[in-house]
C-alpha cells in the first residue's frame, strides 16, 4: 500500500502541498485547514485523505486522494470548493453523470464527510494528520 512517507496518510498525495495560512475572520471554518484522514464506510473500508489547502470565502481549493482496493488504483486529484456554511465546506468536480461531491462538516476535532456519486453515499469520519508548515500567502 502505497501512501506518504512525510504524513503517514494510506493514500497518494502530490509530493508538494500548497496549505496556506488562513485569514483568521473566516471564523471556525479556519479550523478545516490541513491534512484529514480516514476510511469510507464502503465494502473495502477505502482510505481516504482530504487536504484542504487554501480556504477563503470565496474559494476552496483541496485535494481528494482515494486509497487503492482491488477494484481501484490510488490516486488524488486536486478540486474546488465553497464554504456552505460556518462549519461545512462542499467539494465537487466531475462532468454530469460522473460529478462527486464531498461534503465535510466540523464536528469536535473531527470532519464528517460524506461522498455522493451516481447514487452512491458513502460516510466516514476524518482526523487531522500533522501537517506541514503552512506557506505565507
Amino acid at each position: 500500500m502505497s501512501g506518504c512517507a512525510t504524513t503517514g496518510v494510506l493514500t497518494p498525495l502530490p509530493k508538494t502541498l500548497n496549505i496556506i495560512n488562513l485569514d483568521p475572520s473566516i471564523g471556525e471554518i479556519a479550523k478545516c485547514s490541513g491534512i484529514w484522514g480516514g476510511r469510507w464506510d464502503n465494502t473495502s473500508l477505502q482510505a481516504t485523505t482530504v487536504v484542504l489547502e487554501k480556504i477563503d470565502p470565496t474559494e476552496i481549493i483541496a485535494i481528494y486522494s482515494w486509497g487503492s482496493t482491488p477494484s481501484y488504483i490510488g490516486g488524488w486529484t486536486r478540486v474546488s470548493g465553497k464554504i456552505k456554511n460556518s462549519s461545512t465546506i462542499v467539494l465537487e468536480w466531475g462532468e454530469k453523470e460522473q460529478r462527486r461531491t464531498v461534503t465535510l462538516t466540523l464536528v469536535g476535532n473531527e470532519l464528517k464527510a460524506e461522498y455522493r456519486r451516481a447514487g452512491q453515499i458513502n460516510r466516514a469520519t476524518l482526523t487531522k494528520v500533522p501537517t506541514p508548515v503552512p506557506k505565507s500567502p
